[in-house]
Order: C-alpha cells, then structure tokens, then sequence
C-alpha cells in the first residue's frame, strides 16, 4: 500500500469527493488520516467529504447485499472495497476523535464560612418636645434644643429619670384642718393654690361641711386683705382682679356652718396658708418655652420656681406627646408624686 508523507490537500479532499481519487490513494489517506490530527480535522470539516464517503459507503452496502453479484460490474468492487474500507477509517477516526472524554463531575462549591448578617441598627429612639427631638441613647441623651440652658435642663431630668419641685422654706402647703379629721365630714381643708402659681388670678379650692357657707379672704403676708369674696355655698373661687407677681400671700376661708358657728381657716396657732405668684422674669422665661412648644423645658422651668402644679400641666402635656415613652410618663409621675412640703429657702423669696 502506499504510503502517504504528506498532509492531506485541498485537491486530495476534492477528489475523494468527486471519486476521482485511485483506490491505492484513497488507502493511504486514511491510513494518513488516522495517524495525523492535523488531517484528520481537515476531513472532518469537510462536509462534501462526509457525503461522498457516506454514499459510498451505502452504494457498497445495497451492492454487498444483492443476490446476483454479477449486477456491478468487477472493475467497481476494488474501488468500492477501498472506498468503504477508508470510510470505515475515517468514520472510526472522527468517532473516536469525536468521542466526549470523560470529565469528572465538578464538585460543588465549597460553602464559605460567612459572617453572620448583623441586624440593622435600630435607631435609637427619640422624644418629642414641639419642634424639638431628644435622642435617648446608653451613655447621654442627645438634645438639641439650641440653648445650652434648656440643654442641660432637659438632659439631668432625663438621666435622673424624675423632676423635682423646688420647694421654697417661707411657703407653707395648705391643707390646714380646723378641728379634726380627714374622715370627719365636719372638717375643713384648704387644697389650693399652694407654694408657687405661674397664674396672677389663681382658683382657690377647699373642703368642708356640708351645707356650709364660705368667704375667702387674701392679704399679702403680715399686711392688709387685698381681696375677698362674698358669701357663698361653692367650695371654690377666683379673684376678679391680678395679684402681683413675685409677691407672697396669705389666704383663710371662713366657715359660717348651719349650726351658727363660725370658723376660721387655718386656726392659729396652725400654721398660716401661703403661695407666691410667679416673677415677672420668670414668667418671660417660661413664656418662651411654651410659645416655642417645648412642654418639658416649661415644665423643668416651672419646677425649678417651685410651681408644681404648673410644672405638672406642662409634664401632662408632654406625656401626651410621647405616648409610648416611659421617659415621658416617668417624668409626669415624678412630679404627680410630690406634695409640696417646704425643704429648702429660696433666696429670692
């Protein structure tokens, strides 16, 4: 057989595709074929190579299986002999050629250790004061109310968790009972106002007996009445004209019971019933926090005066703004909580 030395060319390809190619070529091509990569893909990108051989290849097969040999000519059998026998080369070759190798299965990915997700900060909360935000986180509160003065008000309240009245050594609470009990319906107690009053025309409540009549009288401490009520049956009254700020008063009810008897409230020697009405500057102060909406700066302010039932109005009203907070409610039940008992002198009484 002859043996081929060079690649196959485009003319060898050609011709085996059109049949032109002598048999003893044709086996040499495929022995070249088999043992050359470089051949070998030349073949199989020839698509006319791969119909001629495949036609052959089913020509020799009908012709194998025919019953009279004598059909095809002999001069044909060498050549389809060799044409079958290098298409059975070529087939066998791109097959194995063609044959998928064996990859092995990738593994899967090995699963890196990840950190795990932190949960979203939670923002720390906050209270409402108006217009103004107070942060609350573990080491300060963060207040921003502009003012260093209302700053640091706001921020030892929320810290101490509670508000403090001043109480003012000179001011007595009321509360004076003119003879017995609490339990005693024959008793008389004085309720308010008492210590400091932001109000010029504060209400005066008291109780007392039933079917009673009560006149209430103010005079500024050791001195005169400055005014008094007439005659009535109500357990409360309020004056028809200002007091004057940052003075102190004294206060009795007299009590004309049904049975004739008169009494006075408190009784000497019992202590005398005084408040104070709020100072002018002070109430420019407190003016401003409430104008502002800053209920917990006017109610820090009001405390700081000694106004407790004021500074207890304004907490409310905060309370009420923050009604989730127990910051807020805490503050509210601090000052809810105080009597009013004198601890202290306040100088600028």
């Amino acid at each position: 057989m002859e043996k081929m030395t060079e690649h196959l060319t485009e003319r060898d390809l050609a011709d085996f595709s059109a049949g032109r190619m002598e048999p003893r070529r044709i086996q040499a091509a495929g022995a070249h074929v088999r043992s050359c990569e470089t051949c070998a893909a030349a073949v199989d990108r020839s698509r006319a190579l791969a119909r001629s051989a495949a036609e052959l290849w089913d020509h020799a097969t009908e012709e194998s299986e025919a019953t009279t040999p004598q059909r095809v000519p002999v001069r044909w059998w060498p050549a389809i002999a060799a044409a079958a026998a290098v298409l059975a080369v070529i087939l066998g070759f791109l097959l194995f050629a063609r044959k998928p190798q064996s990859t092995p299965t990738p593994e899967p990915p090995r699963a890196t250790a990840r950190p795990p997700k932190s949960a979203p900060p939670v923002p720390a909360p906050e209270l409402s004061d108006g217009p103004y935000r107070i942060r609350i986180s573990n080491s300060s509160p963060d207040v921003a109310y502009g003012r260093p003065e209302w700053d640091a008000l706001a921020r030892e309240a929320i810290i101490a968790g509670r508000i403090t009245v001043a109480q003012i050594a000179a001011l007595h609470s009321s509360g004076e009972q003119s003879r017995g009990s609490d339990d005693d319906p024959d008793t008389t107690t004085l309720l308010e106002p008492t210590g400091v009053v932001a109000s010029q025309r504060p209400t005066f409540r008291w109780k007392g007996p039933a079917g009673a009549e009560y006149s209430v009288v103010i005079a500024r401490e050791g001195s005169t009445p400055v005014a008094k009520s007439d005659r009535m049956r109500t357990t409360s009254w309020t004056p028809t004209h200002p007091l004057a700020r940052g003075v102190t008063y004294e206060w009795q009810v007299t009590v004309f019971e049904k049975s004739g008897r008169t009494q006075i409230v408190p009784t000497p020697p019992a202590p005398r019933a005084l408040f104070a009405i709020l100072s002018s500057d002070a109430t420019r102060e407190v003016d401003e926090a409430r104008n502002a909406g800053a209920h917990l700066i006017a109610a820090l302010l009001y405390a700081r005066e000694g106004a407790r039932a004021d500074a207890l109005r304004e907490a409310s009203a905060f309370a009420a703004e923050n009604p989730d907070s127990p910051i807020a409610a805490a503050l509210q039940k601090s000052l809810a909580a105080q009597r009013g008992e004198p601890t202290r002198t306040n100088a600028d009484q």
